[in-house]
This record gives C-alpha cells, structure tokens and sequence, in this order.
C-alpha cells in the first residue's frame, strides 16, 4: 500500500455546492485551529457555521471537522443534543426470547446475539432450554 507523499499538496474536489464549500472551509478552519491554537480559526468557524445555518443547512459537521466541545458554536451543540436525545426516545424496545436445545451454550449464544443486536434497541434477551 502507497502512503500520500507528506512533501506534496492534495486539495479537495470541487464543492457541488456552497454549502459543501462552506463545508469544506470548516474542515479548514477547524484544521489550521489544530495546528496553530489561533483563536482566529474558531471566530472564523462560528462565521463560516453561521453563514451555513443562515442558508437553511441542518446537518451535521463531520467528527473529524468538530473543535472541542468549549469551542464549537452553543446552536450546535444544542441541536446535537436534542437530536440524540429524540433518538433515544423514538427508539423501539425489543425483547426477544429464544427456545434452546439443552447442548447449546447459553454463554456463547448470548455473545453472539448480543454482537448482532448492539444498537437496534433490543431491551432485553432471554434463554430458555427445552428437554429432549
């Protein structure tokens, strides 16, 4: 596998819009700040993240675009906060019940289901073993 050559410039592709090139001049801001700890790169991401809310743009700032938490904009923040929150509310609980065979390994079975049903709003699981 190749690395990027360090000594070279890479530039992004052109923005498909001026939202995505507001965008892509957060990523900049929020990368100089990383680098320089210039607080004229966090008045220029409230700016540029302002201008994008102005212009009616709701989404989310990629994680690797994001300043600390104490300095990214409070309206950010906020909306971040209330959509977690309403995800946790509208979020369906589950509970499943399964009828095992005595060989079966409980411990086992139950890593397994717990792997696959990380995330989707399973409550509870529970085992049961039949006699032959």
């Amino acid at each position: 596998m190749k690395l990027l050559d360090p000594d070279q410039n890479y530039s992004l592709p052109q923005p498909r819009s001026t939202e995505e090139a507001l965008l892509f001049q957060i990523y900049d801001a929020a990368s100089k700040w990383y680098t320089t700890k210039n607080p004229e790169h966090v008045k220029q991401y409230h700016d540029l993240y302002h201008q994008l809310r102005s212009r009616g743009w709701n989404g989310i700032i990629d994680v690797d675009a994001e300043l600390p938490d104490n300095l990214m904009p409070q309206d950010y923040l906020n909306q971040v906060a209330t959509a977690q929150h309403s995800e946790t509310l509208t979020r369906p609980s589950i509970t499943v019940t399964l009828t095992l065979d005595e060989d079966i390994d409980n411990q086992e079975v139950m890593k397994v289901l717990r792997e696959r049903l990380n995330g989707v709003g399973v409550k509870e699981v529970r085992l049961t073993k039949t006699s032959a």
